[in-house]
Parts: C-alpha cells; structure tokens; sequence
C-alpha cells in the first residue's frame, strides 16, 4: 500500500519517520521524497497489514498520512503510442509493450510527470 505523508514546516528538521521506522520496527520504502523550505512530501509504501499502526504513529507526531488511492488514467482515444510518458517516469509504472503504452497501477507513485509530458493529454489522476 501507498501512504503519501506531508510534513508542515515546523517538523521538517525533525527525524520523524527514522524514528518511528526504528520503534514499530515497521519495513518501510520510501518511493519519493521533496523537502522544501515550507513543506515536505514522501511517498512510502508499507505493507497493508502495518498501515494502521504506521499511520497512527506517524499522524501523533503531526505528520499528515493519506493513503494513495488515485491512479493513473490513459484515455485509449486519445494515446497515439508514442512514449513521451515512458521515458520520465521515475518508477517505471509506464511501460511500453508491443508498440502500446500502459499502466502498471502497483508501480505509480502520482508524481504527475507523465501527465505534464504526454502532447495529447491522454493521462489525467483518476480519482478513486
């Protein structure tokens, strides 16, 4: 499972997530990380079965945890197979097979990259 975590400005300096990784002794795995100077955003993936006790643990310490659920939608009619989406995603969720772009859903961490580079606007955030 996919859990997206935002740190507000004043917990940004603070050890939050080693800390909780080395107390629960929960596997975690860090997909994407941005720190700013106003906000930092991880995705993270942690297996179902220790998302409640990760999220509790890290929403106490004022952490903000949002299990990912959107996925990634390619409109078929509007996709010509070209690959722009392809060769920028960071986790290779896009795969080309067959000469036909498509979606590993398992794999996507939402960053938005293949949406900003498709020319046909063929990808969008699908809501769940």
């Amino acid at each position: 499972m996919k859990i997206f975590l935002k740190y507000p400005r004043n917990l940004l300096t603070k050890p939050i997530l080693s800390s909780i990784i080395l107390k629960t002794k929960l596997d975690i795995n860090i997909l994407q990380a941005k720190v700013a100077d106003s906000v930092g955003e991880y995705t993270i993936e942690i297996d179902d079965k220790d998302k409640d006790k990760f999220v509790d643990a890290i929403r106490k310490e004022g952490v903000i945890a949002e299990e990912l659920k959107d996925r990634i939608n390619l409109e078929r009619e509007k996709c010509i197979d070209c690959g722009a989406c392809v060769s920028l995603c960071p986790v290779s969720a896009l795969v080309m097979k067959n000469f036909e772009v498509g979606v590993e859903d398992e794999k996507c961490i939402l960053c938005g990259r293949c949406i900003n580079s498709c020319p046909f606007k063929a990808l969008s955030i699908k809501k769940a």
